[in-house]
């Protein structure tokens, strides 16, 4: 049985450790995109717009990322017109004492987590008033609330350790208590993360991700830290030149995802050009040799998939190139990086009997 496709599969592939970690560096966005069909994203010097300013009280200084969903853009998007709308109302109803299609924005916030996944905090707006007794008793351990720190807090029943609490009749926050007393302690200074969302025009888009590498640099580096030389210089170059990485996707059947690296200087700009290329080329040599190191694949089936594995897998080169302009790189991740994945994936469940 052939698995479903997921952009792990390519990161999981059984290749070696360093090569993994070389993976995992070049595509740690991807892992948030799925499904996707993206505009540019557009820059502005001016202040940040409505859409953007709601969330950026909620954004700790450290914080790495934000990846924000507007629900209704997708329901109104006429190329999704054969999605079931009406049962995703109704279950939503059912399940939870809400419907989905009334949520204005959901907005996830990352702060790294030293050791550990990072802690989200997720802020759900809604375009109606929303107040406890609308919402289904069986998602929480009590309907009444638990008091951490100075908050009030609805435990959730099935995610332990997870809760809610409400900042006004259109807002609530679902987290872990003790991360989100920190996230809702008051004005926040300004980090980087702040910084880049208040100069992106947000508007348009279905899903968009902004991720910065500062407060997580120095993690990267440690993961990279085994590597051979040059590939550890190369993957260092990365990590150090690149500041942020972004990208705004509309929800489509095809996939077409433009993303943006950003650096400082464009000589900065041209020396991850350089290392991303030499990490690449060594990538595909890699694959490449793994795609043909098993026994499995000695029948006319096992043959012809091994064919289509280096026939994919030839095309990194082309499908992941970067376009440098200035300061920025460009990263368009269309159906052919699927083909590639969906390859591995063919590769991996391969059984004969």
């Amino acid at each position: 049985m052939i698995r479903p496709l997921t952009i792990r599969h390519l990161l999981s592939v059984h290749i070696q450790p360093r090569w993994k970690i070389i993976s995992r560096l070049m595509m740690m966005v991807l892992l948030t995109i799925s499904l996707a069909n993206s505009a540019a994203l557009a820059q502005s010097t001016a202040p940040a717009t409505n859409l953007a300013a709601q969330v950026l009280p909620y954004i700790p200084p450290d914080s790495m990322g934000c990846i924000t969903f507007r629900v209704p853009l997708m329901a109104q998007d006429q190329s999704l017109r054969l999605v079931p709308w009406e049962i995703i109302t109704a279950s939503g109803l059912d399940e939870v004492g809400i419907d989905p299609l009334k949520l204005e924005r959901i907005d996830v916030i990352l702060s790294p987590s030293l050791g550990s996944p990072p802690q989200a905090a997720c802020l759900v707006t809604s375009r109606e008033k929303v107040g406890i007794a609308q919402l289904q008793s069986k998602l929480f351990q009590s309907m009444e609330p638990e008091k951490v720190g100075q908050r009030e807090y609805y435990m959730l029943k099935e995610q332990r350790g997870m809760a809610a609490t409400f900042l006004n009749d259109r807002q609530a926050m679902l987290g872990r208590p003790e991360h989100l007393n920190q996230v809702l302690a008051g004005k926040h200074a300004p980090g980087e993360l702040t910084q880049k969302l208040s100069r992106i025009d947000p508007a348009g888009g279905h899903i968009s991700a902004v991720f910065v590498l500062a407060p997580v640099r120095e993690e990267l580096k440690q993961m990279v830290s085994t590597l051979d030389q040059p590939d550890q210089a190369d993957a260092l170059i990365l990590i150090d030149k690149i500041t942020m990485v972004a990208a705004r996707m509309q929800v489509s059947m095809e996939l077409q995802v433009p993303m943006i690296f950003e650096t400082a200087s464009e000589s900065d700009a041209q020396q991850v050009e350089a290392s991303w290329n030499r990490l690449l080329k060594k990538l595909v040599q890699r694959m490449l040799a793994n795609a043909t190191s098993s026994d499995q694949l000695d029948s006319p089936t096992g043959k012809a998939i091994q064919a289509y594995v280096q026939r994919t897998v030839s095309e990194m080169d082309r499908v992941f190139k970067l376009t440098r302009n200035g300061a920025r790189l460009m990263l368009r991740i269309d159906d052919s990086a699927m083909s590639i994945m969906n390859s591995f994936s063919i590769r991996q469940s391969f059984n004969p009997r």
